[in-house]
């Protein structure tokens, strides 16, 4: 279920940053697609604010009480966001068919690796409520 969640949100997102086009149920069907791609600035602060509150929940559910983990994770998670961010700005040319298959396999595999490596004891535990006072 959890993974079925992570798709269809990652497919919802991926409607308000990609052009229109993006099928909801097959050819043919209603397209999803603000284009955000097309105001870089506004497409990068979108992306910057998602990964923010999602640091924000791993840092809250991280159950590692070892601190240099979740500082580490917070330091990986923005260093990896500013190498994306400085290619999109500073690319003028998207990469050829083969670079973007094999970087698509390959760097998901590789990312996870390294932030598994850095969080490999801290289990998520599930969000408590906060008790007022």
């Amino acid at each position: 279920m959890l993974v079925g969640i992570a798709v269809v949100s990652h497919f919802l997102l991926d409607g308000l940053v990609h052009v229109k086009g993006l099928p909801v149920a097959g050819p043919g069907t209603w397209e999803l697609g603000l284009g955000l791609w097309r105001n870089l600035p506004v497409e990068m602060a979108f992306e910057a604010v998602m990964t923010v509150a999602a640091l924000v929940l791993y840092w809250r559910a991280a159950r590692d009480n070892r601190p240099w983990r979740r500082i580490g994770m917070v330091v990986y998670i923005v260093l990896l966001g500013a190498v994306a961010m400085v290619g999109q700005a500073v690319g003028t040319e998207a990469p050829g068919r083969t670079t973007l298959i094999a970087n698509w396999i390959t760097a998901p595999v590789i990312f996870a690796a390294i932030a598994w490596s850095i969080d490999r004891s801290g289990a998520a535990v599930p969000l408590r409520r906060r008790s007022p006072g």
